[in-house]
């Protein structure tokens, strides 16, 4: 994620330069500089190619961070699949084993009566 913050710092560092280019082209030169049409302008094309290819690249940054993230993303939802589909399973093998608890329950309820019967009958007889 570290590298998703410094990619995004640096695409809001170019987008940043590039405003600022804009900015500065969109603006009329002062009356000094319109005697020097060549070099500001020339200038200035070179920035804005250099700010465009930099914007290119942060473009496809971007794009592969996107990519990767989509990866991510497709990994978690079939991790998350298969989780819930184990969860799922497994709350049903502890339904199953709380309902044979609870069989077990009563067949030791059941032992227990019949074993006291059995007590008693063995007092009355003995006695």
């Amino acid at each position: 994620m570290s590298q998703i913050d410094d990619h995004e710092q640096r695409l809001a560092a170019a987008l940043a330069r590039i405003a600022a280019a804009a900015e500065r082209l969109a603006e009329p030169p002062p009356d000094a500089q319109v005697q020097r049409t060549e070099e500001p302008d020339s200038a200035a094309e070179v920035e804005v190619a250099r700010l465009l290819r930099q914007l290119d690249e942060v473009q496809a940054e971007n794009a592969d961070l996107a990519a990767r993230v989509g990866a991510v993303r497709d990994r978690q939802a079939a991790t998350v699949a298969t989780l819930e589909a184990r969860i799922a399973s497994l709350t049903q093998q502890i339904d199953s084993q709380g309902i044979e608890v609870q069989r077990l329950r009563m067949v030791n309820v059941q032992l227990r009566e019949a074993l006291r019967s059995l007590r008693e009958a063995l007092t009355e007889g003995a006695a």
